[in-house]
């Protein structure tokens, strides 16, 4: 074959790499990260192409967690970000109400109907939509000018959207909107499913069931059913949710209880700091992750499809005064305790930690009082998942990982439990119940 021959076929033979890969970074259900270059996605799972070595393989859904490259999205300062109950947002443009769906306008997903009762906010650019735990009872607008506009939604158009205020209809213009919190609605408690969440260059964040590539595309399947076909270049992150492991922040506690050693509230934050923003620790931004404050104990029911846990923690380093901080950490299955590890303060992520599940029906995350009351006791959990296989060691971890024999069990506890110190002068504050 002449030479001219040769490199027309190799070219024929991998148009994806060359037209619209670049080195993306693989994330493994083990938790090690790879560069890669990406060469297709289908059924079978993701095949990729080694950096430097070149060897080619084929990652299977079950092993598979994220492929990302590039910098997120940033939507555009005059865009709308409709934020989804599930974690997704869509940015664009509504063009109105139709049934119990807003008609929105994309500009790489084309034109979708967004179901009325799944969104939970809107809100111009990057400008985040207020995320606080108290749920709205009534379709509520904040203004530029800090009025507030209280009521149900009837339209939403480019230029205006509509309120239905006491049997009279509320215009207002979207250019004096700051944001629009959707009343909470009931949500069904059905089992996560797997999805595979984009971020795309526009700044959209969607969920799709099934991906493929085709040329230069990535072909996606909504949820809905709907079908869209996206650029590959305008793809930078893809992550599997409940393939192999499922994001415990992403799942709604069965309970959830803190109490504040002397005044505030500090209830759980998900995926966020307890001051809303991103988690970092180190030189690392985590997506996942749980912020709390001692003293916190939260409980997720299990279904028994998985078989182990893991998860890092570390006191918040962007809290000022962070040197003060100083908690005890457990991590219970049913009344059997996991994990325990007294005298966290500030310093480097902890080693990972991971504990066998043995079939337990609650998992519970408790963090307790130190040595300095609860000032500045800001504990991130990072990365706290569900695995449905137990990974190999990553390494060695502290020992508290070993399994110990203190029990949840309230008459247990009476007997061995240590008094804890009131405040100054007084009783220790009552539980705050967070409702899931």
């Amino acid at each position: 074959m002449r030479p001219a021959t040769i490199v027309l076929a190799v070219l024929l033979c991998c148009p994806l790499t060359v037209r619209a890969s670049g080195v993306w970074t693989l994330t493994t259900v083990d938790f090690r990260q790879r560069p890669v270059v990406l060469k297709a996605i289908d059924p079978r799972g993701v095949t990729a192409a080694l950096a430097g070595s070149g060897e080619v393989t084929v990652i299977s859904y079950e092993q598979l967690l994220r492929l990302q490259r590039g910098p997120a999205g940033a939507p555009s300062a005059d865009s709308w970000a409709a934020h989804l109950r599930d974690g997704d947002r869509v940015i664009g443009s509504p063009q109105g109400v139709k049934g119990e769906a807003v008609r929105w306008r994309t500009a790489l997903l084309g034109e979708m109907e967004l179901p009325l009762q799944m969104i939970r906010a809107v809100a111009r650019g990057q400008d985040p939509a207020d995320e606080s735990d108290a749920p709205f009872r009534q379709d509520t607008v904040l203004l530029s000018n800090g009025d507030i506009v209280r009521g149900i939604l009837t339209d939403m158009q480019p230029a205006r959207l509509v309120m239905a205020v006491n049997n009279s209809q509320i215009q207002v213009p979207m250019a004096s909107v700051l944001n629009l919190h959707m009343a909470d609605v009931p949500q069904p408690n059905k089992p996560p499913s797997r999805v595979f969440r984009l971020e795309l260059t526009d700044g959209c964040r969607i969920s799709a069931s099934t991906i493929r590539t085709m040329d230069a595309n990535l072909e996606i399947e909504l949820p809905q059913g709907i079908k869209r076909t996206v650029p590959l270049a305008d793809v930078h992150d893809i992550e599997q949710l409940n393939g192999p492991l499922s994001w415990l922040s992403g799942r709604r506690p069965a309970s959830s209880e803190h109490r504040p050693y002397f005044q505030g509230s500090f209830p759980p934050r998900m995926d966020r700091t307890l001051e809303g923003g991103p988690i970092v620790v180190g030189q690392r931004t985590y997506r996942r992750g749980i912020a709390v404050h001692s003293y916190s104990r939260m409980t997720w029911d299990l279904d028994g499809a998985y078989k182990a846990f893991r998860t890092q923690y570390a006191i918040d380093p962007k809290q000022p005064r962070s040197e003060r901080a100083d908690v005890t950490v457990r991590i219970y299955a049913d009344d059997r305790l996991l994990h325990e590890r007294k005298n966290i303060r500030a310093g480097p992520l902890s080693e990972p930690v991971l504990v066998d599940l043995d079939g337990a029906s609650r998992l519970t995350l408790e963090v307790d009082y130190g040595e300095n009351y609860d000032v500045q006791d800001r504990l991130l959990w990072i990365e706290p998942a569900l695995l449905r296989e137990r990974p190999k060691a990553e390494g060695p971890g502290p020992s508290a990982t070993q399994p110990a024999t203190r029990s949840l069990d309230p008459k247990v506890q009476a007997a061995t439990a240590q008094p804890r110190r009131d405040p100054p002068g007084g009783q220790p504050l009552p539980p705050q119940q967070v409702q899931p």
